[in-house]
């Protein structure tokens, strides 16, 4: 383990620090166990070593360990943990340790593949130095923490109007209401919809902000905060908690020093959500919650006593299930099943899209689409998503266009992808620290909703969704250096 503060990791979990400080041991022991795991479920050799998958990336990215508790690699391999490990799992518990050949596949993919982003990540990213913060407590005057807790103030004022927004206009109800704005098109939650991972850095910096307001103000946080929560339950998006909740964690571990406190807060979440997962599907599935607005929050969350209305809701292979479509929630098992038996290899189809990347759609309403899963899925099965949006992942993608050789080859341009956006925003960090740390944060939640799907998804994410956020992060940077500068007696320096 790198030397600073790693007694502080060690504090944390004293198993999970012993683990990623061997990866060789570790290793070995997870190929032994994976090998003698098959017979009984293939699906649980592989979840193995996508658990083993996570420590790897953990020990790759330990040098920043004493600020970043999820480092960029371990989010992306957590991710892919729950997606490609966990997930099958926990369906082949539900169906008696049956294999589905199909998702196995996307478990080998990813057993194959993965270690080919990490050796390529490790590459770019070996030499960089471990990120790091002004020395703790706290020191309010510090201009990096003022800088921080006026953009955390920032996102979190846009975040409560993004609600309201998203409340209003039924663009965060999924229930009936919501299906009206659904084909409104361009509309006032557009706003917000199109900056949503600001959400994301509200709640990632809303621990440095409380530790940093007076009591009154304190108080009054954290009283929104349980109206916000509550608020994300009635929307029937198990996301919005899980991952605003991570975030949190992930800003207590930069920002202070209760690790104790810390770990507790993992747990209780970690099962929580196993926990959530099925009960939010079974809540979203009630007629109650389907004819009541999310304006109306009392009659919202009044639809938990209609949990009755499912005779399998208390059934436990029903819930596991449930919980096990959730964490994988993609529809690769079909790409892999028809591909190239019933379907062709695709190639290069569509590539022209990537000329209209920077064209809005308000602009060209025909413009070609680079979200290209629902049409894709809807090929292949004539499976229609009026409510969501179909996911279909880059392996999956790759195979379906080129086969295997394109999945190897893509997942190594993936590593390339992230260890250079890595080592450059972490290489900012050290020559602009005002900047630099918030382009930390802001990779460190990036991963959350990985930057990949399709191929013409990535492409779209790397060359559009992220120079984007690049472009106003800038820009709210800005606005703060200059509200700093006049409300202070001290400017910042070296913004």
């Amino acid at each position: 383990m790198n030397h600073i503060h790693k007694a502080r990791f060690r504090t944390f979990s004293p198993f999970f620090y012993k683990a990623i400080s061997s990866p060789i041991h570790t290793f070995c022991l997870s190929i032994a166990v994976a090998l003698l795991a098959f017979p009984l479920s293939p699906h649980l050799s592989m979840a193995i070593l996508a658990l083993y998958y996570v420590l790897l990336a953990y020990f790759i990215e330990r040098k920043h360990l004493d600020f970043l508790l999820i480092p960029p690699l371990c989010m992306f391999a957590i991710i892919e943990f729950s997606r490609i490990g966990l997930g099958p799992l926990i369906y082949s518990l539900a169906n008696d340790f049956e294999t589905d050949q199909y998702i196995l596949q996307m478990q080998v993919a990813h057993v194959t593949c993965f270690p080919l982003i990490m050796f390529v990540y490790y590459l770019i990213t070996r030499r960089l130095p471990a990120f790091s913060l002004p020395a703790q407590p706290l020191k309010v005057t510090s201009d990096l923490y003022a800088y921080l807790k006026c953009f955390g103030l920032v996102c979190f004022v846009f975040a409560v109007f993004g609600l309201a927004a998203g409340a209003a206009t039924g663009g965060m109800d999924r229930g009936d209401f919501g299906a009206t704005y659904s084909g409104a098109g361009f509309g006032i939650y557009s706003i917000f919809d199109m900056f949503v991972r600001l959400f994301d850095m509200a709640f990632f910096l809303l621990p440095l902000v409380l530790m940093t307001v007076g009591k009154s103000a304190r108080q009054l946080l954290k009283l929104a905060l349980v109206g916000i929560f509550i608020f994300f339950f009635a929307t029937g998006t198990r996301g919005f908690i899980f991952y605003c909740a991570v975030f949190m964690i992930c800003g207590y571990w930069m920002f202070t020093r209760q690790v104790n406190w810390i770990k507790t807060a993992s747990i209780v979440l970690v099962l929580g959500m196993l926990f959530l997962i099925p009960t939010m599907a079974i809540y979203r599935g009630t007629d109650a919650f389907s004819s009541s607005k999310l304006l109306d929050l009392p009659s919202r969350l009044a639809a938990i006593a209609s949990f009755d209305e499912n005779a399998d809701s208390l059934d436990l292979n029903y819930n596991l299930t449930i919980l096990s479509q959730s964490l994988i929630g993609v529809s690769d098992r079909f790409i892999y099943l028809m591909t190239p038996k019933l379907i062709p290899h695709a190639g290069w189809e569509n590539i022209d899209a990537l000329l209209y990347v920077w064209v809005p759609k308000m602009l060209y309403r025909d413009k070609p689409l680079l979200y290209e899963s629902d049409d894709m899925l809807y090929a292949y099965t004539r499976l229609t998503f009026e409510r969501s949006f179909a996911t279909i992942t880059f392996n999956a993608d790759m195979y379906r266009r080129f086969g295997w050789t394109g999945v190897f080859a893509g997942n190594i341009v993936l590593g390339l992808v992230y260890g250079f956006a890595v080592r450059f925003a972490f290489g900012i960090a050290k020559k602009k620290r005002l900047f630099g740390a918030l382009l930390v944060v802001f990779i460190a939640i990036l991963f959350r909703n990985l930057p990949v799907g399709t191929m013409l998804r990535t492409f779209w994410y790397w060359l559009y969704e992220i120079p984007k956020y690049i472009i106003i992060l800038l820009l709210i940077h800005h606005i703060v250096i200059i509200y700093l500068k006049t409300t202070r007696k001290s400017a910042p320096v070296s913004p």
